[in-house]
C-alpha cells in the first residue's frame, strides 16, 4: 500500500514539474521577445517585413533573411514556436489532465494560464507602442550627440549648397531660401544604427532631423521652450501630419508623422 501511495506521489511530482516547466518556458519567451522588441532596432521592422509577405511566406522569410540576415528570422521562429509549443501543452493539459488534477482544476492555475494568454496579446497588439519606446529610450542617451549636429545650425543656417563639419555634403531646397537639407553622406547616431537622412528648419526656429533606415516617417526633432512637434509642409513640399511624439529632454522630441 506504502509503495502504490508513493508512485502516486512521484507521478504526481513529475507530473507537476512538467507543468512548471512548460510554464518556464512560457514565461521565458516573454521575457525574451520583451525585451527583444524594446532593444532591438531592427526587430520592429523585421515583424513589419514578415507580415507584408503573409501571402507569399516563404517570399517573405528569404526576403527577411537578406535584409537582417538569417539569425533574427530563425531566433524569431524558434521563440514563437516555444511559446506556442508550451502553450498548447498547457491548454492539453487542463483540457485532458494530463498533470496533477488539483493543482490544474485550481483556480489559481486557471488565473495563472490566462494571465500568460492575456500578456500574449499584450504584447502582440502593442509591440509597435514598445519597439517606438525602446527607440526614445535609445535616443534619450544620444541628446548630446544630437547637438553636435543642431548647435550650428540654429545661429548660422546654410542658404546654399556646400558641406559642413559632422553633416558632411548637402543639398539645399527650396533655392534662394532653403528650409531644408537633403545630406549626401548622412552622419549617424545611437553607435550608427540610426542615421539622419535630411534636416528641416521651421519658422519659429525648430531644426528637425529626419531618421532614414526605416519605413515609419520618425523625426528627431530640437524645439525652443515656445514651441512644440506639429504638423508642417517641408521645403520640398512635402505633407507631414503629427501622429505622436515622445519627450526626451532638453527641448528635444522622438516625433512620428503619418508616412
Amino acid at each position: 500500500m506504502k509503495s502504490f501511495q508513493q508512485t502516486i506521489s512521484m507521478s504526481s511530482s513529475l507530473r507537476s514539474s512538467k507543468w512548471n516547466c512548460l510554464y518556464a518556458i512560457q514565461l521565458a519567451t516573454l521575457a525574451a521577445m520583451l525585451a527583444w522588441t524594446v532593444f532591438d532596432p531592427q526587430f520592429e521592422p523585421l515583424v513589419d517585413a514578415l507580415r507584408r509577405g503573409s501571402d507569399s511566406p516563404i517570399a517573405a522569410l528569404r526576403s527577411a533573411n537578406v535584409m537582417f540576415g538569417a539569425w533574427r528570422p530563425s531566433l524569431f521562429f524558434v521563440v514563437i514556436g516555444l511559446a506556442c509549443v508550451s502553450l498548447v501543452g498547457l491548454f492539453l493539459g487542463m483540457l485532458k489532465g494530463t498533470v496533477a488534477s488539483r493543482p490544474v482544476r485550481s483556480l489559481r492555475s486557471l488565473l495563472m494560464l490566462t494571465a500568460v494568454v492575456a500578456l500574449w496579446c499584450g504584447l502582440v497588439t502593442n509591440h509597435a507602442s514598445l519597439a517606438w519606446q525602446g527607440k526614445r529610450l535609445r535616443l534619450v542617451a544620444r541628446v548630446a550627440e544630437l547637438e553636435t549636429i543642431a548647435r550650428p545650425l540654429r545661429s548660422d543656417w546654410p542658404k546654399e549648397d556646400g558641406e559642413l563639419p559632422r553633416i558632411g555634403p548637402f543639398m539645399a531646397y527650396p533655392f534662394g531660401d532653403p528650409t531644408t537639407m537633403i545630406l549626401l553622406a548622412p552622419p549617424t547616431v545611437s553607435g550608427g544604427e540610426i542615421c539622419i537622412a535630411a534636416i528641416e528648419r521651421c519658422d519659429d526656429g525648430a531644426i528637425k532631423l529626419q531618421l532614414g533606415g526605416s519605413k515609419a516617417a520618425d523625426w528627431v526633432e530640437w524645439h525652443p521652450e515656445s514651441s512644440e512637434p506639429e504638423s508642417f509642409v517641408g521645403g520640398l513640399q512635402d505633407s507631414h501630419h503629427l501622429r505622436s511624439h515622445l519627450r526626451l529632454g532638453s527641448g528635444w522630441f522622438l516625433v512620428r508623422y503619418d508616412a
